[in-house]
Order: structure tokens, then sequence, then C-alpha cells
């Protein structure tokens, strides 16, 4: 059920001629120079309060009851500003931490920086060497003061056969050094980046992945005169598809934003349309639905560099005669409106 109130216009304001202008049993709406007059007329007059206490809290000395206070942070005693302060004493202390100190030079009381503190850097008082991978092995420690490590052994059990070069086997020496893909001839051990004249490419039945490993960069398919036909279902999973044609044609009558699997009024809210009007997207004009946002939930934006605000979708509702009692148009804030007395109601509860 919703409570209207009506707008009054100027055909509303009280109209009495008397001195002052308000007067008891005058049902009109009054003015500010009514009122002021009015006010004026009573010799009411004006005066300033006092503060009676001031009390000093925790932490603090000092106070009084009347005329001028003075507080003074305490620094001794149980309730002083550090004995107060939260126990953090397992959190590690950062060099951009703040600390308190008294300076013994003109005996005030300042705040700091810990990496102020006069402390040095530790020094390495040894380094040892110890164990053996492969033949390899480390000497030299321990180091106490300064020295070197020296890595030395060797690795066994190679021969020039097992490497490559030319105890290795060239292609030269094999029956078959190269093979075709489409027109392109690649040597054993070669690469070819840009395979060309291949006819088809056919992947065996279910589901699978190609092109993944392009990664964050663009993949073009076909020439920008070519026509890229999909037979089946198209999804794309990105963050964000962008459609540069002139022309775009779409057969559904309803276009569904904010699809997902499981759809609530929370996944849907801030969805709409923004067209793009600037480099600033800030400025673009907008029309948004946001759950819980006032009156139907739309809003609608004709941004601007010095006025961004959004302007809620109201409704209104028309009666011929009838003044509204238990209508509820579109919630708070919502319109009604009398065709036949011209009275126009605002919702308010």
């Amino acid at each position: 059920m919703g409570t209207w109130k009506r707008v009054l216009t100027a055909a509303d304001v009280s109209t009495n001629t008397t001195t002052p202008k308000i007067v008891d049993g005058d049902t009109g709406l009054v003015t500010g120079d009514q009122v002021y007059d009015w006010v004026t007329a009573q010799g009411y007059g004006t005066g300033a309060g006092d503060i009676t206490d001031v009390v000093a809290g925790t932490g603090l000395t000092g106070g009084a009851t009347s005329g001028s206070a003075t507080l003074s942070i305490d620094y001794a005693g149980t309730d002083n500003l550090i004995n107060i302060a939260t126990n953090a004493e397992n959190n590690a202390i950062a060099t951009t931490d703040k600390i308190i100190y008294h300076d013994v030079t003109d005996g005030n009381v300042k705040r700091g920086l810990v990496s102020d503190l006069p402390f040095g850097s530790g020094t390495v008082t040894s380094v040892a060497t110890a164990g053996t991978v492969s033949g390899i092995t480390l000497t030299g420690g321990p180091i106490t003061g300064s020295g070197t490590i020296t890595l030395g052994g060797s690795i066994s059990g190679l021969t020039t056969s097992n490497l490559s070069g030319t105890a290795g086997i060239t292609n030269g020496q094999l029956a078959n050094s190269s093979f075709i893909i489409g027109d392109s001839t690649i040597s054993l051990g070669g690469t070819d980046s840009s395979l060309t004249g291949l006819t088809d490419i056919d992947l065996t039945s279910g589901n699978k992945t190609i092109f993944d490993g392009v990664g964050n960069a663009i993949l073009t398919i076909g020439h920008s005169d070519t026509t890229v036909a999909i037979a089946g279902n198209l999804t794309v999973q990105g963050t964000t598809t962008t459609i540069n044609s002139t022309t775009v044609t779409v057969a559904d009558k309803i276009i569904t934003l904010a699809d997902t699997a499981t759809p609530t009024t929370t996944t849907g809210s801030v969805s709409g349309i923004q067209i793009e009007t600037s480099a600033t997207q800030a400025e673009w004009p907008e029309l948004i639905w946001t759950n819980g946002g006032k009156l139907t939930g739309w809003t609608v934006a004709n941004h601007t560099a010095t006025a961004t605000v959004d302007y809620p979708v109201a409704i209104m509702q028309f009666s011929t005669s009838t003044a509204p009692t238990t209508e509820d148009a579109a919630g708070l804030g919502s319109f009604y409106f009398v065709e036949s007395t011209g009275a126009l109601y605002i919702r308010t509860v």
C-alpha cells in the first residue's frame, strides 16, 4: 500500500493580507517573508549559550566546569597514551612505522620513523662449504671473515659420441633428412613458424583446444575481405568482445544482458547500455539498471566532463478523477496524476 502526498503549487500559498500575515485558522501555505514578519512581530530575541563542563577523558588531564578550559596529554600513569595503545607485539615492525621519543636536545616529545633508530646492519660470521654433486665439490670454507669459495671437480661418463657437433649424426647421413607439411619443407632439427599450402585441418571427435599458445596477443583469422562462417553455435568466454562492423543485424527480438548460469538480482545489477561519445568513459550517456536502485532501478544519464549525475527513471500513474489511496505505482518517488483536477502526487512511503 502506497502513501501519497500532493505536490503543492503557487495556488496553495496563503493570500491573507493581515499584519502579520500568519493567523490562526489559515489553511494556506505561508512564505518565508510571512514567517519573518510574524517572528519579528512577536519580539523574539537571540542569545548565546555557554559550555558548562569540559571533562578530561582517558589519557588527558585538566578540564573545567566554567569559563576557559585546558586539556593536556597525560604522559604518566596506567592510562597514558602508550599503555592504552593496542598490544600488537606479534606483528613485525616496519621501517615506516612511527615511534614516539623524548628529544634530550630540546626536551620535547616527538615522533619519528623506526628506520631513524641508530642501528646498523649485521655481519655474516661464517659461511660453510660442504657436499658433492655429480663430482662437483665446493672448497674454501668455512669463511669467517673474508675468503673465496671454489667450484672444482669433473663430471665423468661423457664421451664425444654423446655430444652434438662433428661426433654426432648429421642430416646428410640420413636417408630422409626432411619432411613436408603442405608446401613447406622442414629439415630435421629445423623449424618453420609459418605453414602454407594446407587445404584442410581436421580433428577427431570430442572437445579440443587450438591456438591456446598465442597467449596475450592478437589472433587474426582470414583476410579483411574474408567471410568467416561458423556452422554451429558461437560461445565467447573472454572478458571483452569488440565488434568493429558498421552494420550489425540481430534476428533475436530481445537482447539478454548479464547472462549467467545462476542469475540473481545481484548478478544482474548495474547492467545496461552505454554510448561511447568521448575518450573518457565517465562522460558516456547510459541507461543502467541497478539492484536496489531508486524508483524502477533504471537510471538515465547524459554525462559530461562537469556533470556526471545518474537520474532515476520515474513512473507516473494516471487517473481520470480519483486521488491515490492504495496505489503503488513504481515505488518511493513515483508519481500519480489526476487528470480532472490537475493534481500531482508523489509516493513517500
